[in-house]
């Protein structure tokens, strides 16, 4: 299995947990499915009260979306946001652990999760601009409704790496602690949750996550928009820039 799910019915914690450290715990079509299929199952653990995100290694908490799948089509990017939204509907509390740095749509799950834990020096990159990729629009309406506009334009129009500390600052991540401290953060943090009222919370989480729904007009025109840009030379440029480990040619 590409993901797994450890869960004590008697702690009500689950904990998911990406197990992919050779792919930088990126996503390909089975862990995508695995992630829905595990999702399922939370909704019917009635005693679970708090869910842990994390990954297997230390270098990478997940790399996104699996560039070949996506570079050879078994893999798109609907698909990867369908995912995303399986997973922001999880019923219980979640809290990413970051155990390593976010890259793509990997910073997204994290964004998914209710609450966001790291220590220094840990950084996201989304690099979909260097690849002539426009990010799936869910995912950008993700973003704008959980960090804001200009927040959002920070992270996706430069395809800069974003340092913990401004990551902090702009609301990304919930927590940055002592690198000696983040499992015992997470498990505190889960802790807490689980000992308040769960209908209380879950009711909560559904109504801020109905209020972060984009128009969905907007959705469709932005999605046209979307399609354009990814049925374009720059995508299959980048893809293929990547592939050869050489920096990207992009026309005018």
């Amino acid at each position: 299995m590409t993901i797994h799910l450890s869960y004590s019915a008697e702690q009500r914690i689950a904990t998911l947990t990406i197990d992919r450290p050779a792919q930088r715990n990126s996503l390909n079509t089975e862990a995508l499915r695995a992630l829905q299929a595990i999702a399922v199952e939370l909704a019917a653990a009635q005693r679970c009260r708090a869910v842990i995100v994390t990954a297997s290694g230390s270098q990478s908490f997940c790399a996104g979306a699996a560039l070949d799948q996506l570079g050879s089509g078994e893999l798109s990017s609907e698909q990867y946001a369908d995912a995303m939204d399986v997973v922001a509907a999880i019923r219980q509390p979640t809290i990413a652990l970051l155990n390593g740095n976010a890259y793509g749509g990997g910073a997204e799950l994290a964004l998914c999760c209710d609450y966001r834990i790291a220590a220094a020096p840990f950084q996201i990159v989304i690099p979909p601009a260097a690849l002539g990729l426009c990010y799936p629009p869910r995912g950008l309406a993700r973003y704008v409704a959980r960090l804001g506009g200009s927040a959002a334009r920070q992270l996706f129009l430069s395809a800069q790496p974003c340092p913990a500390e401004q990551l902090l600052r702009i609301g990304y991540l919930t927590h940055l602690v002592d690198a000696s401290r983040l499992d015992a953060v997470a498990q505190q943090l889960a802790e807490q949750l689980c000992s308040l009222s769960p209908l209380a919370v879950r009711t909560m989480k559904e109504i801020f996550n109905l209020f972060e729904q984009p128009d969905l007009q907007q959705l469709q025109r932005a999605q046209q928009l979307a399609e354009q840009c990814n049925s374009g030379a720059d995508l299959a440029e980048g893809l293929a820039a990547v592939a050869a480990k050489r920096p990207p040619v992009f026309s005018d």
